[in-house]
């Protein structure tokens, strides 16, 4: 049960966290001179806060012997290749990049949360 309260409580503030870099990549995005360099930062820096995050869940889920380790891990893995192809994307030199970055990540996101971090949420609070 330690595990259920440790993983809500960072679960938030990671959460809080990544979701206040979208917004400025989505600031990013809104303004009529896009600063390459500028959302390239914000997409490495919330890239970092995704792999913290995904290292300390997988670890509580080693931990617990979660049954879904293998396919949650396995979406981490997509969510940091996602957001590596965006930060290539705005390289400089680079003229193909989307239009639209943070709701194609935050639905990404959202759709991870739903599939996979609420049931190792319900797991949680039901280990002993």
């Amino acid at each position: 049960m330690a595990h259920a309260h440790a993983y809500a409580s960072t679960n938030h503030d990671d959460h809080a966290f990544m979701e206040a870099i979208g917004a400025e990549i989505e600031s990013q995005m809104c303004r009529q001179l896009l600063n390459r360099t500028g959302l390239v930062n914000s997409l490495t820096l919330l890239r970092s806060a995704m792999k913290s995050h995904f290292r300390r869940e997988e670890s509580i889920m080693m931990a617990e012997n979660y049954p879904y380790l293998f396919q949650h891990k396995g979406s981490h893995d997509y969510i940091i290749n996602y957001v590596s192809i965006f930060i290539s994307c705005f390289a400089p030199g680079r003229e193909d990049a989307p239009a639209e970055v943070w709701p194609l990540l935050k639905n990404t996101l959202e759709t991870h949360i739903t599939k996979y971090d609420d049931p190792l949420a319900g797991y949680l609070d039901r280990s002993p």
